[in-house]
């Protein structure tokens, strides 16, 4: 198992994960807080004492731009202004170690060590979180572990003890927010692996990533609630769901609105716009979408009745080894 030394974060390459440790990882929290208390927090995990400018340097990796940097002596700079009370930006920025203010001109350089259970706070005394927020792309990103890509070579079938350790730091990033841990969470409740199979926690842990706009966890849990999994039954929470999801352009989500359409469950009926759909899902690929089109301009269901085109998509579906495709082609001969 991989195991190398400093900040956990996910950072770029081989940066991802650069240190796994069991029971021997703590968070180290930075914040940024303006004048109305809004805060906006950045976690890193570590097992040995991390400098600010390796914090940086993470989050600087999920920014659009800097809204840091670091001077030729190890200074820090927020907005390209020193840190420092003896200049203008007396006001602009306080740092705050553990409750404690620092001496922003002899104790906030690059190099300041954080150790065990540290909260380090920007106070932004002259603007609000809005002024940097732009700059901030996916915060929660920085701690979503993605162990099986950092981790296991192509191929590699991970151990129970790796699959077991993978799940911990995947809760880990879950409960601070992540919507991909969130939702790899639910989708191991809705089967039970590595913890008890539990429908409803899988519903709730979907929700949580969907509310934060993830395509494949609203399309999960429209999957819940057309099925009733987790969840009381509910064709149009399914159909809302499924279209969030569907508008981002996943595929299996436009699929099954299109059925919605097609079925009238959830939607009032309509043919037309379950072509339009399922066109969407099979222009990308998806094979059961590709035959669904097919069949539609086999029956003129949505669309202009069009041999041609019936076969062309069914074709493309039977490509890819779906056997009603298969079928459908022999049955036009």
């Amino acid at each position: 198992m991989l195991k190398t030394n400093s900040v956990i974060s996910d950072s770029v390459g081989n940066d991802l994960l650069r240190k796994i440790k069991n029971e021997s990882l703590y968070l180290v929290e930075i914040s940024f807080v303006d004048g109305g208390n809004n805060k906006e927090s950045f976690h890193f995990y570590t097992d040995n004492p991390v400098s600010l400018r390796d914090c940086f340097s993470a989050l600087n990796s999920k920014t659009e731009e800097k809204f840091y940097k670091f001077g030729k002596n190890g200074e820090v700079y927020i907005y390209d202004k020193k840190i420092d009370y003896a200049s203008d930006a007396k006001n602009f920025v306080q740092v705050v170690l553990n409750g404690k203010t620092l001496d922003n001109e002899k104790d906030v350089t690059a190099d300041l060590k954080l150790k065990k259970g540290d909260k380090l706070a920007f106070i932004l005394d002259n603007c609000d979180i809005g002024t940097y927020e732009k700059y901030l792309k996916n915060k929660n990103s920085l701690v979503y572990i993605q162990m099986f890509k950092s981790m296991f070579k192509e191929n590699h079938t991970p151990n129970t003890e790796e699959r077991e350790e993978f799940l911990k730091y995947t809760r880990m990033a879950a409960d601070l927010g992540n919507a991909d841990a969130q939702n790899e969470l639910g989708v191991r409740y809705y089967k039970g692996e590595g913890v008890e199979k539990d429908h409803t926690k899988a519903a709730e842990w979907y929700r949580k990533a969907a509310e934060q706009g993830l395509a494949e966890a609203q399309y999960n849990l429209g999957l819940c609630y057309d099925k009733g999994e987790g969840v009381e039954k509910d064709h149009a929470k399914a159909a809302e769901w499924y279209r969030k999801a569907a508008e981002q352009g996943y595929a299996d989500a436009q699929y099954n609105l299109s059925l919605c359409y097609y079925n009238g469950q959830g939607v009032e009926k309509d043919y037309t716009k379950a072509a339009e759909w399922v066109r969407k899902a099979a222009e990308q690929g998806l094979a059961k979408a590709q035959f669904v089109l097919g069949n539609f301009y086999d029956n003129g269901e949505g669309v202009k009745k069009d041999y041609a085109e019936a076969v062309k998509w069914y074709r493309k579906s039977a490509e890819q080894g779906f056997q009603p495709a298969v079928d459908a082609l022999k049955n036009l001969k």
